[in-house]
């Protein structure tokens, strides 16, 4: 048997120490949380996720890239059936709309640690992925975050960050249900 050094603990222990304080650190800069609704005055995430919402911007391009094989996205405006109370960026806001970014690609991971999408160095939000796992949408309710131009970025617990070929533009018009 081999024997093990008194630096074994430490070898064990800093990998976990470590996914813990990136995996921290990578929530809080999240920065709009959905305040927990008193009995129905708010709207729950998976209803914003079935929603129907207007078309704000739509990627075109159809040749997989990077580690997730990502191809396009789609950016939709939702409008929520009732006002609900948000904070974002440490305020208190009630909205009235919400933004769902959506990234195709795929098939997409399912973990215990989940996707995160990103637009240049701002985290717009955890990821959900569909049930098909051809799609990762996240939710988020500070539209200053959807500049036209903007890079959209994908990774998985904070690692393997893979940036889409195209870059955000907005102006699309369409409704979609």
């Amino acid at each position: 048997m081999k024997k093990r050094t008194r630096a074994y603990p430490y070898c064990c222990c800093v990998p976990l120490f470590l996914s813990l304080l990136i995996g921290g650190s990578l929530s809080c800069p999240l920065n709009q949380n959905l305040i927990a609704p008193a009995h129905d005055q708010g709207t729950s995430l998976s209803e914003i996720l079935k929603l129907p919402g207007r078309v704000l911007g739509r990627g075109r391009n159809r040749k997989p890239f990077g580690h997730d094989r990502v191809t396009t996205y789609l950016v939709e405006e939702v409008t929520l059936p009732r006002p609900t109370e948000v904070e974002i960026r440490g305020k208190k806001q009630r909205v009235t709309r919400a933004f769902r970014v959506t990234i195709y690609g795929g098939p997409f991971y399912v973990g215990a640690l989940g996707y995160f999408i990103g637009l240049d160095d701002q985290l717009v939000g955890m990821g959900i992925e569909h049930t098909n796992l051809d799609a990762v949408t996240a939710v988020t309710f500070d539209r200053s975050l959807l500049r036209e131009g903007a890079m959209l970025t994908i990774s998985y617990a904070g690692i393997n960050r893979t940036e889409l070929p195209e870059r955000l533009k907005l102006g699309a018009k369409e409704r979609r249900r």
